[in-house]
């Protein structure tokens, strides 16, 4: 029994023009909890029979449910649940002042400092160099190059932990930054203008 998906990239031992051939009628006329876009097809078995035309190759098939996909739902005490947002793209970033941000999603905007977002130290309760970076990040606007930082390694781990303290205070698993040649830039719109 093989187990191929309806996906075309899914389909390394069958062909879609053969797949579609083959299970393309089934496929338009699944019943309601079926979606034709996220079905699962298992061949069976392959039969050769004898027919008025010759030899032919019959497929069995059958078609299964796929996988529901994923909803993400933010934890109920992270800021994320707290403003509305479900994902990164949804949330403003914009700094108030050396201590404090603005956190909004839509029209509902909460306050944050350093402090809330685990982002002090924890013998001086001092704000961080993630914070630090994190301020950085809204004055470019969401990008940051770690030339700008000191070495990739220090700059990469800061990030790894900057990363790791927002996905906390957020409540959300997505992660806030695309990486990219040089640097990071954040999923969420930042910035360090006031208005």
């Amino acid at each position: 029994m093989r187990t191929v998906s309806s996906t075309p990239s899914a389909l390394p031992s069958v062909s879609l023009s053969v797949l579609e051939r083959l299970a393309g009628p089934l496929l338009q006329a699944l019943p309601a909890p079926y979606d034709p876009a996220r079905v699962e097809v298992q061949i069976l078995e392959d039969a050769i029979t004898l027919d008025a035309e010759g030899i032919v190759r019959v497929t069995k098939l059958r078609l299964l449910p796929a996988p529901a996909p994923c909803v993400r739902v933010p934890r109920a005490d992270g800021i994320a649940a707290l403003v509305g947002a479900t994902a990164w793209n949804q949330i403003r970033i914009t700094v108030v002042d050396g201590h404090t941000v603005r956190i909004s999603c839509g029209r509902t905007t909460v306050r944050r400092t350093y402090r809330d977002l685990g982002l002090h130290a924890e013998n001086s309760r001092e704000p961080t160099k993630k914070w630090t970076l994190l301020l950085a990040i809204c004055a470019e606007h969401g990008t940051f190059r770690w030339k700008d930082f000191g070495s990739f390694h220090a700059v990469s781990q800061a990030t790894s932990v900057l990363r790791g303290k927002l996905k906390e205070a957020f409540g959300l698993e997505e992660d806030p930054f695309h990486a990219f040649a040089n640097g990071w830039r954040a999923k969420f719109f930042a910035s360090a203008e006031v208005g």
